[in-house]
């Protein structure tokens, strides 16, 4: 039994070192990051050491083993509670007890290794193992300091978990670390059971490697599947496993003594057959006890997303671009139930992206244009996948000013989620969507269906935008082309109008020749008038002359007056 408690516990040291390298190797400069890697390293220096003081052949080396084995396990509480401390981002007030719980546990790490008497002892008496550890004077009060710690750093998380200020994105880490650490923290207490001579066996220890599993995707991954998904999933994991290790173990240790009587030396062929065929058959148990759960708990969400795919792909039969657009946001709004959504296009400029159809909570719509030179287009150039707000607060990037102006962008827009949507390498536009009425978050799978519903829109959006453009160029032709003809047939009427005219012009010339006098006539008539004229100023020559003659006299008189 102790050498498969060993190998137990050795393996799990090295899953807690994997694990904690590599969340620190994801992000080097995020502090978060570095506290879990620094717990990780800890927790396992303490199941690596716990590991090899059961397994030791001698009281020296067992007693070697036992110092390691406390190197890991004083540090576990302090650093765990620093570690909560900045995860659920308290108050500078709260860090300051680690002023206390640092030196604390410094002093018990200083007797390990120099007064080791007085904390703890090795024995060779306790139940199950040839070495455990033995209890000694100061024993008792590290104990209480431990669970004091922990219970704390418990404390801390419950007060998160009922704070509500705190985004969706950061609860879900919340519970998973909180879920982590019970499974965690329950399980490696049942070590305590054989240093108080309790006679009962450690079997939480072999749940301690679920911690680390779930701390570990609780920091790295932000976009978190639903709570409920991950904990069913765990617990369908932790019943499969259990099924698989816990029926050849009880053969092993319950039932030793009849499988001997039994089956004499071969006694061990039935356990170790029966481990195999559980073991061959758990993955397929596994999935399909997942599959049917999951097919109950994403009824609803499978439905939506089937809804929005089917409406995807009936896009492209949609020619009007504002009915198109008009639409996209409905479904959207009514199908997931967000509480507003919004499409922003490129203006034919190419300056800035336009607000051109929004649906949902009027005083949320933010229907201001974003520049094509602003950070949240960048961002979505450079990332072409969905942007999620508490995804990239929770990153910790407010220290980059492009990504707190993104952020800035987005709570100004009031976007849980920007979908964006590009033909080729060109980004058309984007959705912007507001949070779920139901307060969940966007799973991977919403996501994926959510780009596949923006790409399926870039495409009916640019097709409407082509025939758009192609109805205007054929208006434009057929006006071209009808003015063309009626030119030519203007042309054509005029000079058939012209050749009735003309004719009409040649017969009322006629007419007016016809009425008109000789020439001979009219050259008579003139003769007659100028003798007639002639005549007429003769006369008038002699009128004047007579008054000439009578005016004479007249003339003399005044003269001869003057």
């Amino acid at each position: 039994m102790s050498s498969i408690f060993s190998f137990y516990c050795i393996a799990s040291a090295c899953c807690y070192l994997l694990f904690g390298i590599f969340c620190l190797v994801k992000n080097r400069t995020r502090r978060i990051n570095q506290l879990w890697s620094l717990s990780s390293l800890m927790i396992a220096v303490w199941s690596f050491g716990l590991g090899m003081v059961v397994s030791a052949d001698n009281l020296q080396s067992a007693r070697a083993w036992l110092i390691i084995h406390y190197l890991g396990a004083i540090l576990i509480p302090p650093t765990f509670l620093h570690y909560t401390f900045e995860l659920t981002e308290v108050s500078i007030r709260t860090k300051k007890q680690l002023f206390f719980w640092y030196p604390l546990f410094l002093a018990f790490l200083f007797l390990n290794f120099f007064k080791q008497d007085l904390i703890v002892r090795i024995s060779s008496q306790k139940p199950f193992f040839h070495y455990y550890t033995d209890v000694a004077p100061l024993y008792y009060v590290y104990t209480i300091a431990f669970f004091l710690c922990i219970a704390e750093a418990f404390m801390v998380q419950a007060q998160a978990l009922l704070r509500k200020d705190i985004g969706q994105m950061r609860r879900l880490q919340l519970v998973y670390m909180f879920a982590a650490t019970s499974f965690g923290f329950l399980g490696g207490a049942t070590a305590f059971f054989p240093v108080f001579g309790w006679p009962i066996f450690p079997w939480g220890m072999y749940f301690v490697i679920l911690y680390p599993l779930l701390m570990t995707y609780a920091i790295v991954r932000h976009r978190l599947l639903d709570i409920q998904i991950a904990v069913t999933r765990t617990g369908i994991f932790v019943l499969i496993y259990c099924f698989v290790v816990g029926i050849p173990a009880f053969l092993i240790f319950q039932m030793r003594g009849i499988l001997e009587r039994q089956l004499g030396v071969n006694w061990w062929l039935l356990p170790a057959g029966l481990f195999s065929l559980l073991s061959f058959s758990g993955p397929f148990i596994y999935l399909t006890i997942q599959r049917r759960a999951e097919a109950v708990l994403l009824r609803e969400q499978k439905a939506y997303q089937q809804t929005l795919l089917q409406a995807s792909r009936g896009m492209t039969l949609i020619k009007d671009l504002n009915h198109l657009l008009g639409l996209i946001v409905h479904i959207l709004t009514k199908t997931i139930r967000i509480t507003h959504a919004r499409i922003f296009l490129s203006d034919s400029e190419g300056e800035q992206f336009i607000c051109k159809a929004a649906h949902g909570d009027h005083h949320k719509q933010g229907n201001d244009g974003i520049a094509e030179t602003a950070a949240l287009s960048q961002h979505i150039r450079e990332t072409k996948a969905p942007l999620i707000l508490e995804e990239i607060q929770a990153q910790g990037t407010a220290s980059s000013k492009l990504s707190a102006e993104v952020i800035q962008e987005m709570e100004r827009l009031d976007a849980a989620v920007v979908v964006p949507s590009f033909v080729q390498d060109r980004l058309l536009g984007f959705i912007v969507l507001g949070d779920k009425k139901s307060k969940r978050l966007y799973s991977e799978s919403d996501l994926d269906t959510l780009s596949t519903l923006a790409n399926q829109a870039a495409l009916a959006i640019e097709n409407c935008i082509f025939l758009t453009n192609f109805e205007q160029q054929q208006t434009h032709f057929f006006q071209a082309a009808k003015m063309a003809d009626l030119g030519t047939m203007a042309s054509g009427i005029g000079h058939q109008v012209n050749n009735r005219f003309n004719l009409t012009k040649a017969g009322a010339e006629i007419m007016i020749m016809s009425s008109l006098p000789s020439p001979q006539k009219v050259y008579e008539r003139i003769e007659r008038r100028k003798r007639r004229n002639r005549r007429r100023f003769s006369q008038y020559g002699e009128i004047a002359q007579k008054h000439q003659q009578k005016l004479r006299p007249w003339r003399r008189n005044c003269c001869t007056l003057a």
